[in-house]
């Protein structure tokens, strides 16, 4: 078989992996609206069609149409401790405008004596919120309503506690968005450094070891970035958050295209984290372990059949726990399993007597990538 038709049939295998695997996976994760509450309320505050994505930590649900953000829903109902009306608790929806104003109040359950939320409504007790900004809602003392003080006093005072959550989450938000550049600007640093080492390995070669140390600090450490399978399936169930994984995207992309036209690779040898820190453990001791020829005929092609094995259990409907099939999330130390955290470990350790064995011998994110590299079909003839 020829270069070329071997080229031909890498590439329309690999796009064959990856419709498969979309096809397959169900976006079973996939952030949705709270289902025990109706939603047809928010019909009458936008028209314009929207999905609802549900942040499960601060219980903050953001309406967004084409990554456009159009408003908030905060249920009171999630609130650790709510406020007793007369009869019981009174359940509502606070709808925000992008701008954090108060579009309305609804009640969506309620134990309490009907009539006390008809005369509210009557009495124009949610209208006075309207249009109030979360700042002045946190602050304003509302006009209760005589005859149903208690009723109108839960929902000011549990509205209070509502929307205080969506300040404290927009400070995070914009805390996050500050990290968030400031972590891709150090990453595509990075990546432009790694460029260098690619295409003039030589002259960089004294800076080897500078490569390594900040690709385990910047892109391991501080950042999280890495390529893996897990990441690989999050971006086909999800897409892919620019704003959040720039770098990591492009860096992906680099790490397709550039093996694809210049048969060299790319992120296994200059960028991964944990490549690095298998490399760093390596200078610990020159003496390597040398494998006879039937075991280094073995060890070629063990990548590729973990690779194999774990994209048919996911074809057959299996929810592996990808994360924990490489040992890259170390990087996210505290959120590591246990598992992992052996793992890593002992490839570290075996990376003194055995040159990198994890990207040699097991990655499948490694092997997946090398598709791109060669023609797997074809061979040199002797």
């Amino acid at each position: 078989m020829n270069k070329t038709l071997s080229r031909i049939v890498q590439i329309l295998v690999l796009i064959g992996i990856v419709f498969s695997i979309a096809w397959k996976i169900k976006p079973d994760d996939v952030p949705h609206f709270d289902s025990a509450v109706k939603m047809d309320f928010l019909s009458q505050y936008f028209d314009e069609e929207f999905t609802i994505q549900s942040d499960t930590v601060n219980n903050i649900y953001t309406l967004v149409q084409k990554q456009q953000i159009l408003g908030y829903v905060l249920l009171s109902s999630d609130l650790e401790k709510q406020t007793r009306g007369f009869a019981d608790v009174i359940d509502f929806a606070v709808v925000l405008s992008k701008d954090l104003s108060l579009l309305g109040i609804e009640i969506v359950a309620s134990k309490e004596t009907p009539s006390y939320i008809k005369y509210l409504k009557k009495e124009g007790f949610f209208e006075q919120f309207k249009g109030m900004k979360v700042d002045a809602l946190i602050s304003y003392t509302p006009d209760l309503v005589t005859g149903a003080t208690m009723s109108s006093n839960a929902i000011a005072t549990d509205l209070k506690s509502v929307v205080v959550k969506i300040g404290d989450f927009k400070s995070e938000s914009r805390h996050l968005n500050r990290m968030s550049i400031m972590k891709n600007g150090a990453a595509f640093l990075l990546l432009a450094f790694s460029l260098l080492h690619f295409f003039f390995p030589k002259k960089m070669a004294k800076a080897r070891l500078v490569l390594l140390i900040l690709s385990i600090a910047i892109l391991g450490v501080w950042c999280g970035y890495f390529l893996s399978l897990a990441v690989f399936k999050s971006w086909l169930i999800n897409g892919v958050v620019l704003q959040m994984q720039a770098a990591l995207f492009v860096m992906f992309i680099l790490s397709v295209f550039l093996p694809l036209f210049t048969r060299k690779d790319f992120y296994c040898t200059y960028v991964c984290p944990f490549g690095a820190m298998q490399e760093l453990a390596g200078k610990i001791s020159t003496k390597k372990v040398s494998f006879p020829k039937p075991m280094k005929a073995f060890l070629r092609w063990t990548r590729f059949g973990v690779l194999i094995v774990i994209l048919m259990l996911l074809l057959i409907g299996l929810d592996l726990p990808l994360d924990d099939m490489e040992p890259f999330s170390l990087m996210h130390f505290r959120a590591a399993s246990l598992f992992v955290l052996i793992l890593a470990s002992f490839m570290i350790v075996l990376s003194v007597f055995i040159a990198k064995p994890w990207c040699r011998y097991f990655c499948p994110t490694g092997m997946f990538l090398s598709l791109f590299r060669k023609p797997v079909f074809y061979r040199k003839k002797d």
